[in-house]
């Protein structure tokens, strides 16, 4: 009697999943003042959160541009400084302003730059370190839903705890692309900004609308969307904010197994 031969098996084709990208979420503040250089970042070839500064003469322009390319539109919000008071804009939120005072400023400039979903401070390397006026500030927000970045212009800030408290969603700025404007520091610093999202799988950076900036980003940017994810900040603490209720929904199912 023969024996039957073995049914061949084919080989299973196994499927590693791609690790995902880290994260790069970009933003460019004090847009608005230079129409040209404005344009520049708007023309960059990836996802841009774009902050601008409300009075100034391009900022609604470029604010409807940017949305209609698919950009994030923020409010670069004027706030005082513990130094260079010359430089503190009319529209500036102060310590001096009582709490309705500071809510007609912020309103006001809220509503001077179309398509706002978040905003973060200019300056304000005072004003975010006073807990009474951080927690207004940031009460003001949550009525609009906003979301909030601190530009950690100053080590003790208190602005992303008073927005933690007041619901806010809220991130902190981790690099500033070009505290030295030249495009040697804007490359070194992009580099280290770069590393830090390859550790940790995301990294929030500051730019601003330099013309050393810009040559930088727009050689460099090509080749970097391969390898990193330009997102929007609504995009990235949406998905942070359903990771979280995922964990906390798992976190009550072990208790209730228990």
């Amino acid at each position: 009697m023969l024996t039957p031969k073995p049914v061949p098996v084919m080989p299973v084709a196994l499927t590693v999943a791609k690790p995902e990208r880290p994260k790069v979420l970009l933003i460019i503040d004090d847009i608005g003042d230079n129409y040209r250089l404005g344009k520049r970042v708007i023309d960059l070839p990836v996802t841009v959160n774009l902050a601008f500064l409300p009075r100034t003469p391009f900022a609604r322009r470029l604010a409807q541009a940017g949305y209609q390319l698919g950009h994030e539109v923020m409010l670069h919000l004027p706030m005082e400084s513990t130094t260079r008071k010359d430089l503190l804009r009319e529209e500036a939120l102060t310590q001096s302003l009582s709490e309705s005072e500071l809510r007609q400023k912020f309103f006001e400039n809220l509503s001077d730059i179309p398509h706002v979903r978040g905003f973060n401070n200019h300056m304000g390397s005072l004003l975010t370190t006073l807990p009474q006026q951080m927690e207004w500030v940031m009460a003001f927000a949550a009525e609009r839903q906003l979301y909030f970045v601190d530009s950690r212009t100053s080590s003790q800030s208190v602005a992303l705890q008073q927005a933690s408290e007041q619901g806010l969603r809220a991130v902190g700025r981790d690099i500033f692309l070009d505290p030295v404007g030249d495009q040697a520091s804007v490359e070194k610093q992009l580099n280290k900004a770069l590393a830090l999202a390859d550790k940790r799988g995301v990294v929030v950076m500051i730019g601003h609308p330099y013309r050393d900036t810009l040559d930088v980003l727009e050689r460099r940017l090509p080749q970097l969307r391969k390898d990193y994810q330009f997102v929007s900040l609504t995009s990235y603490l949406n998905q942070t904010s359903t990771l979280a209720k995922e964990s906390q929904a798992q976190q009550r199912d072990l208790k209730t197994l228990k």
